[in-house]
């Protein structure tokens, strides 16, 4: 059996959790591999993803300056090439817009909500149902979950914005996060622009295990089918008489039209031929399509992804390979 220290080793933080089973409890942020979702949102909210857009080095979103990826100005540019040199600031504007027309930090009734609303259409925040145990559902916040929130810890973060956060031996940390407790002690009932903004490429809150992204990406693919993903295929007896055969099992569509979803695979080709993963996979000998990304936690490294399936025309396989705090 385990001695104690060995079952601490194997759960704790110091050395990497090494029990944890990262494809479906591990939970991070997206970052650009979201976008895919985004397209189908904008669709949604009546964007033409045949026009071009502007892709500025910055956005200003109340008192902040939203940047794009290494600052770059890349002009006006349509869709498929946002997708493909992966534009932040396109899709800070078209978020930020949304999230006017829905009422800003006054929302109207009836608001469309089109991000949040369409991330729950992909089963983010969701277990997948695998069979599995521990699945984690990671997380997913809507204008409801915000305000629900600062119902149930306002006094925590008025304690909390009053005498900081003296527990903690990183004082930059404690700094930020006493700052974050005196802006939730007076307003944290708000679900505000930059929020919004962040949550169009799959920063802020929003967090996934790399098997929903995988589920998402099957999906994309597939023509929009979402399935339960499984492991076991047969239960076979002794003699090698099968038992009981396990057949995939639809959960449900994507609700978009086919035209989007075959702009959605065009532009993920454009990644690997001309985009942020044409240096490795432009000359590979199958043709990929996929979507790279970078998400950023404070304190700690970026966490990579690259979300992918192959071969583009005919699809077979879906890759999602995740690098925790890799760069």
């Amino acid at each position: 059996g385990l001695t104690v220290q060995q079952a601490k080793d194997l759960f704790s933080e110091s050395t990497g959790v090494p029990a944890l089973s990262r494809a479906i409890q591990g939970t991070y942020a997206p970052a650009s591999t979201f976008k895919a979702l985004s397209v189908v949102a904008a669709t949604k909210a009546g964007y033409n993803m045949s026009a071009s857009y502007k892709c500025p080095a910055t956005v200003q979103i109340g008192n902040r300056e939203f940047k794009n990826f290494e600052v770059k100005d890349e002009g006006t540019i349509n869709m498929e090439t946002a997708i493909a040199v992966s534009c932040d600031t396109i899709w800070y504007q078209i978020a930020y817009d949304q999230w006017v027309k829905d009422g800003g930090l006054s929302p109207k009734s009836g608001l469309h909500d089109y991000f949040f609303n369409n991330a729950k259409n992909f089963g983010v925040g969701q277990k997948t149902g695998i069979d599995l145990p521990g699945e984690a559902k990671g997380r997913v916040v809507s204008r409801q979950d915000v305000l629900d929130r600062w119902k149930a810890n306002r006094k925590d973060y008025c304690r909390r914005a009053r005498d900081g956060y003296p527990e903690l031996t990183d004082r930059a940390r404690a700094r930020l996060l006493q700052a974050y407790a005196k802006e939730n002690c007076s307003d944290g009932w708000q679900y505000k622009g930059g929020m919004a903004a962040d949550f169009a490429i799959g920063q802020g809150e929003t967090a996934v295990t790399p098997l929903q992204m995988a589920r998402i990406y099957a999906a994309i693919a597939n023509g929009g089918t979402l399935y339960q993903p499984q492991v076991a295929k047969a239960v076979i007896s002794p003699d090698g008489t099968v038992l009981k055969r396990f057949t995939p099992v639809a959960q449900g569509r994507i609700p978009t039209s086919a035209s989007t979803l075959s702009y959605l695979r065009a532009a993920l080709r454009g990644v690997v031929t001309n985009g942020t993963a044409k240096g490795l996979f432009a000359t590979y000998p199958v043709a990929v399509s996929a979507k790279t990304g970078s998400g950023q936690v404070f304190g700690k490294g970026l966490t990579s992804w690259f979300d992918a399936y192959a071969p583009s025309s005919k699809p077979k396989y879906v890759v999602v390979m995740t690098v925790s705090q890799g760069g």
